[in-house]
């Protein structure tokens, strides 16, 4: 991605190692790491590091000015936000180029325009709506919020699903993880910092639990012992 300048717009600039025509330049595009410019003793865009580029004037010729911030690179351009893209989809007058399976699809690129996630959003069998999330590089988290507000799951994925480990530190370099209950409400698993032993906070903000490691591994234990089904009705330890 990068900030465009069609002919007639584009800003005066000087680069820097440019042997000829110093302050002739003209800019054509920039991104957070390469500029593309122009300069009368040349045919065609030259390309530098953002670096080595000066804007000097804007289009209309009147000075920049030291509080103006140049080059205004936009989210999209530095990577912070990634840019959406429509897939193509088919001329309506050629149904024998039909592919349904186009419509609706969004690619998520960086900032150098290479795809990170595609998106697509269909009708699910039981009538609900199912988000759907093809990721072409690690994905560090997905919120979804239901329709009705209620629902706003954290979802941790990577390229290793099974592995388990904090998802950021505190600003006294404390590991914790975050995510939503059923109700919305954000829970929190964090490192202890009392030094006298190792312990961990677990819970929402307004009722965590300041667990030891005993009472960890009693909770782990449960946990397990739930999820491997030995307390559903039928089974070994059910009711």
């Amino acid at each position: 991605m990068a900030t465009t300048y069609k002919a007639g717009h584009r800003p005066r600039v000087r680069v820097e190692g440019l042997a000829t025509g110093r302050d002739t330049a003209v800019l054509c595009s920039i991104n957070s790491k390469t500029a593309y410019f122009r300069c009368r003793f040349v045919v065609g865009e030259m390309a530098c590091e953002v670096e080595k580029v000066e804007i000097i004037r804007h289009a209309d010729g009147t000075p920049v000015l030291e509080t103006e911030q140049w080059p205004p690179l936009t989210p999209y351009d530095t990577g912070e936000r990634l840019e959406p893209s429509v897939w193509v989809t088919p001329d309506r007058r050629r149904p024998e180029e039909h592919e349904p399976d186009r419509y609706g699809r969004v690619d998520f690129n960086n900032d150098e325009n290479a795809t990170d996630v595609t998106v697509w959003v269909e009708r699910g069998e039981s009538g609900g709506t199912v988000i759907n999330i093809d990721g072409h590089s690690e994905i560090e988290r997905v919120v979804v919020n239901a329709m009705d507000n209620s629902v706003a799951p954290i979802v941790d994925l990577g390229e290793d699903e099974s592995a388990v480990e904090f998802r950021g530190q505190t600003p006294r370099g404390f590991g914790y993880s975050e995510f939503r209950d059923r109700q919305g409400v954000v829970l929190e698993v964090q490192e202890s910092s009392i030094a006298t032993e190792r312990m961990l906070w677990v819970g929402a903000n307004d009722s965590r639990a300041h667990l030891t490691e005993d009472q960890v591994h009693v909770m782990r234990d449960l946990l397990t012992y739930w999820l491997n089904g030995m307390s559903q009705p039928g089974t070994e330890g059910g009711e």
